[in-house]
Parts: structure tokens; C-alpha cells; sequence
């Protein structure tokens, strides 16, 4: 097999894994719900790398790495309403789980990542 095919059928193991488990205070959005909940306002953080993000971001997007995420999102309320993406969905999931185990209420993680997102990205 094709190392494409071998990734794919990870991604599809990933996937379906990632839907049937507890998010344990987080909710999980597929790209039309994430779609949906950007063009309501929502917060989107991007916890990839910066050269990741400058090859292509969602355009209301905010960077910032996942190391940093803590610290900065202290000043946040804690029922803001937050999109957490990343490139398959790995990275940003276990920054929705931290949030919510800080007490945000309201975070997304994008299920899939940008790969499964299908609405253009900016450079």
C-alpha cells in the first residue's frame, strides 16, 4: 500500500475513534459546524506551528501555540466562545481538553483539523 492510502485509513481510524470517545468538557464540531459557529464571531485559535499558519489559516484566525495558550487565555471570560483548530485535530483537541479543564465553558475542537476544512484558507 501507497503511503497516502496508509495515512488515510490512520486519519479515518483517528476520526472515527476521536467521535465515539467523551470530549470530557469540550464539544467537538465537524467543518459545517465550525463554519457555522465562525461566521456567528466565534474565536478562532490556531495552536500550530507559525510557519503551519502562514501557509494557510482560516482568515479570522489568532495564532497561538499551544504553550502559550494557557497564559494568554486567562484574560479571557470563561464562557467566551472558542474554536481551537490545528492541521488533523490531534494538537488542538488536547488544547480544548486544557480549557475545559480550566473551566471554559464554551470551546470547540474541530474535528479532522484543516484537513477537513473545505472553505478556503488564507495565506
Amino acid at each position: 500500500m501507497k503511503k497516502q492510502s496508509y495515512f488515510l485509513i490512520i486519519l479515518l481510524i483517528m476520526l472515527t475513534v476521536s467521535a465515539g470517545c467523551s470530549n470530557n468538557g469540550y464539544k467537538s464540531a465537524d467543518s459545517e459546524q465550525a463554519k457555522e459557529l465562525v461566521d456567528q464571531g466565534v474565536t478562532v485559535i490556531d495552536v500550530r506551528t507559525e510557519l503551519e499558519y502562514q501557509q494557510g489559516h482560516i482568515e479570522s484566525s489568532q495564532l497561538i501555540s499551544f504553550s502559550e495558550l494557557a497564559e494568554k487565555a486567562e484574560k479571557w471570560s470563561k464562557d467566551k466562545k472558542i474554536l481551537i483548530v490545528c492541521a488533523s485535530g490531534s494538537r488542538s483537541g488536547a488544547a480544548a481538553q486544557m480549557l475545559a479543564e480550566k473551566g471554559y465553558t464554551e470551546v470547540y475542537n474541530l474535528i479532522g483539523g484543516l484537513y477537513q476544512w473545505p472553505y478556503g484558507l488564507v495565506k
